[in-house]
């Protein structure tokens, strides 16, 4: 469980990083002057072959790096030349999810096309046998990827499967277990942060000019892009040991503001809670370790909905809960900016006096504390009143011979002035 844990916060940040490298086109589809650098080749590739039969999508996929075109290219357009028919059978077994799982149909695929390339003993054209047989799991993946985008993805070990390993700090499988394990992860947690995210999956659409929607493929890209391109690829294999924030910490700090973006469960609370945890209290300190006291004192949420008006935030009149009161009650944002001044202005008296003023405060509320509301008081006059309410900023008290004006508001803060400047016993 805890593993998971640290996979899913791992490509969550990972997510979020591809996703602001994308939107703001820092790293581009695609580029130069003929636009031939980029990764927008790939859903070209899709676009291609779809709907072509699988001889014609392997020919085409061969001509590309998705695969090692190089080496195989030639061996297979002999093999589509001499044994079409049969070739079309592996294929075919290779894509036909009936009732075979993926790792058996990558086995098989790897055992049968060696056997059809050594049976009709194909050469290359110096005459040597060949020793690569275009049966690896690297070209597999292309061939089922072109086929189902919706449920495959493109596939290379190193650079790829390993990096993403080494960033997880997981231990990579075994040869003909890896793509599985792959996309095991990736299906786990990337695509189900893509799917919500309606915004990324349209750009990407208009990006590469295709309208195919394919999960798999941007999770793919995310991989890739995050570990291959010089731009990001230091500091995100960094990320798993460094302070993963503060890039976001320099940015509130300078602009004493900031906003995160993206899909629902995509982590923007924990981030900011996270970040909230290391700018006020610093070495690394995290939200979860702060105390409660800690937490409350210098940390604050709102959730913003549809009926979240000013009052709510700033402040407003509100009725009481004696009879036909109101008062000004203030917002959640007010209270923020009172208990900021305050922290400010502590921070510029002497011990001292922050000692008296504490001492006042803890005399008052263990007095509340004894007193329940149905307790008669008395003033030094011999007016009887009671206490009906009480908090940390204000007293209620109620004086039933009143009858012109029943309650009475005492304020905490008068209450520790008075405390402060004289020595007056309650």
């Amino acid at each position: 469980m805890e593993t998971d844990k640290k996979i899913s916060s791992l490509l969550i940040e990972l997510y979020k990083r591809y996703r602001i490298l994308r939107l703001r086109k820092i790293i581009p589809f695609e580029w130069g002057d003929s636009k031939t650098y980029g990764e927008k080749y790939k859903w070209d590739v899709i676009k291609e072959t779809h709907n072509k039969p699988l001889h014609e999508i392997v020919k085409i996929v061969f001509k590309t790096n998705l695969v090692d075109a190089k080496r195989d290219y030639g061996l297979l357009i002999k093999l589509i030349e001499v044994a079409g028919d049969d070739y079309e059978v592996i294929l075919q077994r290779l894509v036909d999810e009936n009732g075979v799982d993926l790792h058996k149909r990558l086995a098989n695929y790897k055992n049968e096309l060696k056997q059809l390339i050594k049976k009709l003993h194909l050469t290359t054209n110096s005459g040597k046998e060949y020793s690569s047989f275009a049966n690896d799991e690297r070209s597999a993946s292309a061939i089922l990827t072109c086929r189902y985008p919706q449920k495959y993805t493109f596939y290379k070990d190193y650079n790829l499967y390993k990096s993403l390993c080494q960033y997880l700090g997981i231990k990579s499988q075994k040869a003909g277990s890896k793509y599985e394990h792959f996309l095991r992860l990736i299906k786990q947690y990337l695509v189900p942060l893509i799917e919500q995210d309606t915004e990324l999956k349209s750009f990407v659409n208009k990006a590469t000019e295709t309208n195919s929607n394919s999960e798999m493929l941007i999770a793919q890209d995310i991989i890739w892009v995050m570990f291959n391109y010089d731009e990001v690829k230091k500091y995100t294999i960094s990320m798993a040991t460094e302070n993963k924030y503060e890039a976001e910490m320099k940015l509130l700090k300078a602009n004493k503001n900031l906003i995160l973006t993206g899909a629902p469960g995509t982590g923007k609370t924990y981030m900011a809670k996270e970040i909230a945890a290391q700018v006020m209290f610093g070495d690394g300190k995290k939200y979860e370790e702060l105390s409660k006291e800690e937490q409350k004192a210098q940390i604050g949420f709102v959730q913003f909905h549809p009926s979240y008006d000013y009052i709510d935030f700033v402040e407003g009149i509100r009725p009481t809960s004696e009879a036909n009161g109101f008062e000004r009650i203030d917002g959640v944002f007010k209270q923020f900016c009172e208990k900021a001044l305050k922290n400010l202005l502590d921070s510029k008296r002497s011990q001292a006096d922050l000692e008296k003023e504490q001492n006042a405060k803890d005399k008052i509320f263990a007095f509340l504390d004894s007193v329940d509301e149905t307790k008669e008081l008395k003033t030094k006059t011999g007016a009887s009143f009671a206490i009906s309410d009480s908090n940390d900023k204000k007293i209620t008290c109620y004086n039933k011979d009143n009858e012109k004006t029943p309650y009475i508001i005492v304020y905490v803060n008068e209450l520790e002035n008075m405390l402060n400047q004289t020595d007056i016993v309650i």
